[in-house]
Order: C-alpha cells, then structure tokens, then sequence
C-alpha cells in the first residue's frame, strides 16, 4: 500500500540499467538520486539530501504521520530507517538484541567507506520508495 496517502503523486518512471562496472552503478545511483530529490523537493518540500529522506522513511514506517518530535527521538527515527534501508542492500538483517527483534548488522559483510555507505544508503532509499510503489 502507498504512503503519503494524502496527495496524489506523480511517479517518475526511470528506466533500469544493469550496472557495467562500479562507476556505471554509482553514475546509475546517482542519476536516480537526482530524480528522487526533485520528487521530494516538489512534493514535500523537502531538502534533498539523504536525512531528509529517511526522516519521511522513519515517518511512514512509524505510521502515525507527521508528529512533533524531539531531536534525539527524530535521530532514533532517522537510525531506524536507516538499518530498513541498509537491509535493502543486505548490509542488515533480521536478528535479536536480548531478545527483541530488530535488525542487525550482517557480519558477512565488511564495514562499509564513508563514501560507500552514502551510496548504500541512497540505494536503499531508491528501492524503500520504489517497494512503495512512489517512485520508479
């Protein structure tokens, strides 16, 4: 089911290219990236930067719509849809922490460069907003 059931949207429809080499895949992301920060900007009003991003991710996964939160609770949030993100791209994975489900940081996978974990997070929030079926 859509989020931001609020508005009727526009979906940019994009068309999927297989990555020849890790350049290719980051000039791919990239180009995605751009097209999804136009979207945010022209319906939310919102910066386009990937904070912003997960902000709106952590707002629709919290399902309570837009509420007043405080900075370490908007930071909380943030984190949150972050690692929903991130187990897009297989970096976390459903697990435990003292017997909660949550999840976890897949230790098959090694930690990732600053920049390489921008470039995950910006993928992950593609794909978030895509299974949403807001942007293609």
């Amino acid at each position: 089911m859509p989020c931001f059931k609020q508005r009727a949207y526009n979906l940019v429809v994009l068309p999927v290219l297989k990555p020849q080499s890790q350049k290719t895949m980051i000039d791919q992301i990239n180009k995605r990236w751009e097209a999804l920060g136009e979207y945010l900007e022209k319906q939310f009003d919102a910066e386009p930067h990937v904070a912003a991003a997960l902000y709106l991710i952590a707002i629709q996964e919290d399902g309570r719509g837009f509420e007043k939160h405080s900075r370490e609770r908007k930071y909380e949030m943030i984190n949150e849809a972050a690692r929903l993100v991130l187990s897009y791209t297989g970096y976390y994975i459903p697990g435990e922490i003292e017997g909660v489900p949550t999840l976890v940081r897949n230790p098959s996978i090694p930690t990732f460069s600053r920049m390489q974990e921008d470039y995950k997070l910006k993928e992950g929030i593609l794909i978030y907003f895509e299974k949403q079926g807001l942007f293609f």
